[in-house]
């Protein structure tokens, strides 16, 4: 009966999506995803873009994927398992990822949180921070080099006005939030300061949570033509503890229950980090521009896995890095034109030492390495219009990766090595007008993704893992879009064919529990469909839906040929109403339907369908110089039960993470702003 109910939702509102009228002129979206600004309509790929609204407006904002989930084609799994951090996926690319991101690049104000490896993360990103999110939902090595089967760019805000906020909220299953937001503007300078804590108990067994984060953003004008932004962010992050996966019998009988091991051994994670970076933009004449970024990160981690054998980990990372571009606008013929060069250079450097973990007692050490990676990548691109209502869009880069192993345990002898990869990845894009609501686009673009260094670790050596090789990948796509970014009435739909060859699969072992290693697969292939609509009905009401349907194959794989891609459901749609009004009341009702996702490659168990809606109710409360916004939100509406995340190829069956039955939080958000 609920998922009637659901399916109802979605039905009563299809006339909707169908209606037209005329566009009303809020605000042309400006994206930069492909590093040449230009408006979202006339870019070449698929590109979604979410504003400040969507990610506040009374959330809980425990993850990127509460303000996400509207987009099409992308698919984020494990919310509530801090340890293992959000698993994030672009049409099938980070879905082997059993912890962190993989295969997805990430940026904040274009400092890259994505290491030189591929390896990526979002815990130390502190969301009530962020102003806008920009998704290019497919490859796009051409721009960005090795992992980068989708993109995601964070942006944070720019203060409008000096001012001064308190964000306080509390919630079941002991959640407990307070942010501090102070905004300065003088003459040409703006800084924004955020201070965040968040503490969430869990609703399983072993899943406490603590985070704290201190955000920092410099803006200075110097001039007409100079610009130059700083930032800082500090995680800390004390306590992430593992609950890990579970299997159907554990899963019927008790869901909030730990796999045992995971309480044995004290499974979970601690870190640190601090970043800094810096971003100098100069504008030179007739519109060429310079574009210079340097960052430094530094990050201590430490972790006890499920298992006794090399259970403990103690990880000390710096990664670095410098890059830029030179943007030159030019006519040729009368025909505009802007040529990109640019290039990237990253270094990863770390020192891994790992532990038998006697039942979360540290033991005799098994592994002792420094592990250094560097990424160089240079690209040129340019964008031109032959015709008015034609526009292309042409790109080429070349990356090489250096890995470097350095074993200073010699008990097993010296696994002291080094790999190299490369890889150069074109794009070819077009976008035509039909006329001025109606714009068709294609392109071919390309990915490579060489393992991460976790996943070249081998079960029984130290070093790399030489056997395993790159994944890379061509895409073609077709799209259309109706109207306008600023207007009532906005449509994106497109339909994609990838094939992949190497595919980096996970798979565990008996003799390392909770443990994952990689192997290549021969070959796959993507081809989907994907649907996203923004309709503003009227002053009070406005929707947004997004659906995908995908078919994601292992076509050679040993004797998986044929099967599906564990962890990937077939279909996945999303419903969104935004209601609000003159009192100051601002509710938001959306559901998120998944499809069933296979949890194995040899296709044997499912992980089942489910339905979950979620509630959130806001008002604004103005005086004078103060907004008061009390807020209150129920999630999981329904009471759906249903995992939040199914870890792939686990060994015994513990494919299974249960996600929270019903629960409710409010808090409120108190701003003074400043004449």
């Amino acid at each position: 009966m609920r998922k009637f109910i659901i399916y109802a939702c979605f039905l009563s509102f299809s006339p909707f999506l169908v209606l037209s009228q005329e566009s009303g002129e809020i605000e042309e979206i400006i994206v930069s995803g492909l590093k040449i600004q230009q408006s979202l309509e006339d870019s070449v790929l698929s590109i979604s873009v979410v504003d400040a609204q969507d990610i506040s407006s009374g959330r809980q904002n425990l993850g990127i994927d509460e303000s996400l989930a509207r987009v099409p084609g992308l698919f984020m799994q494990n919310r509530y398992n801090f340890a293992q951090d959000l698993r994030v996926s672009i049409r099938g690319f980070g879905a082997r990822s059993s912890f962190g991101i993989r295969g997805v690049k990430i940026y904040v104000d274009g400092i890259p949180e994505t290491l030189p490896d591929g390896q990526g993360q979002v815990d130390n990103i502190d969301i009530n921070a962020i102003s806008s999110i920009e998704v290019i939902r497919g490859p796009s090595s051409a721009l960005y080099g090795n992992a980068s089967g989708g993109v995601i760019n964070i942006f944070t805000a720019e203060p409008e006005a000096n001012s001064f906020s308190v964000d306080v909220g509390q919630g079941d299953f002991g959640y407990r939030s307070i942010n501090f937001e102070q905004n300065y503007i003088q003459n040409n300078h703006s800084l924004a300061l955020n201070l965040t804590s968040k503490e969430l108990d869990g609703y399983r067994d072993n899943n406490e949570h603590q985070n704290q984060q201190v955000s920092l953003r410099l803006h200075s004008d110097f001039n007409s033509s100079t610009s130059l932004i700083s930032s800082f962010n500090y995680t800390r992050q004390p306590v992430s503890q593992d609950p890990g996966g579970i299997n159907f019998n554990q899963l019927s009988t008790n869901r909030s229950s730990a796999y045992q091991n995971n309480i044995l051994y004290d499974a979970g994670e601690s870190l640190s980090q601090a970043r800094m970076g810096v971003s100098l933009i100069h504008n030179l004449q007739n519109s060429n521009q310079i574009n210079i970024r340097g960052y430094t990160v530094k990050r201590a981690f430490v972790s006890n896995l499920p298992l006794n054998n090399s259970g403990q980990i103690d990880l000390s990372r710096d990664f670095y890095g410098i890059a830029g571009f030179i943007q030159s606008e030019h006519e040729i013929r009368s025909m505009p034109m802007t040529l990109q060069l640019g290039f990237d250079s990253d270094f990863q450097r770390d020192h891994r030492k790992r532990w038998d973990n006697d039942f979360g007692h540290r033991g005799i050490v098994r592994l002792d390495q420094s592990e250094n990676v560097d990424n160089i990548g240079i690209y040129a691109q340019t964008i031109f219009s032959p015709s008015d209502n034609l526009i292309l869009n042409i790109g080429l880069r070349s990356d090489r990766l250096k890995y470097d192993v350095i074993d200073s345990y010699f008990d097993n002898g010296d696994d002291s090595g080094q790999l190299e990869f490369s890889d150069t990845s074109p794009m070819l894009g077009l976008n035509y007008g039909i006329n001025e609501k109606i714009r068709l686009f294609a392109n071919f673009s390309s990915s490579f993704e060489a393992p991460t260094t976790t996943e070249l670790a081998g079960p029984y050596i130290g070093g790399f893992n030489t056997d395993l090789k790159s994944q890379s990948a061509q895409s073609k796509e077709i799209g259309v879009r109706y109207g306008t970014s600023g207007s009532d009435l906005y449509m994106d739909m497109a339909i994609f064919d990838i094939s992949v060859k190497g595919e980096l699969v996970p798979y565990e072992l008996e003799a390392f529990p909770g443990r994952d290693f990689y192997e290549n697969a021969g070959s796959s292939t993507r081809k989907g469909f994907e649907l996203g609509i923004y309709y503003h009905l009227n002053e009070e009401l406005s929707l947004n839906f997004a659906h995908t349907k995908a078919d994601y194959v292992f076509d050679e794989f040993e004797d998986y040929s044929g099967n599906r891609i564990p962890g990937l459901p077939d279909a996945l749609s999303f419903l969104e109403l935004i209601h609000t009004n003159l009192f100051g009341f601002h509710t938001t009702l959306n559901v998120l339907s998944v499809s069933d996702q296979f949890t194995n490659n040899a296709n044997s168990t499912v992980n089942p369908n489910y339905q979950t809606a979620n509630l959130i109710i806001a008002k604004n409360i103005i005086h004078s110089r103060w907004n008061l916004k009390p807020y209150f939100g129920i999630y999981n509406l329904t009471n759906e039960q249903y995992n939040q995340n199914v870890r792939i190829n686990a060994f015994g069956g513990r494919f299974f993470e249960p996600a929270p039955p019903k629960n409710y939080y409010l808090g409120f958000q108190l701003t003074q702003i400043e004449n």
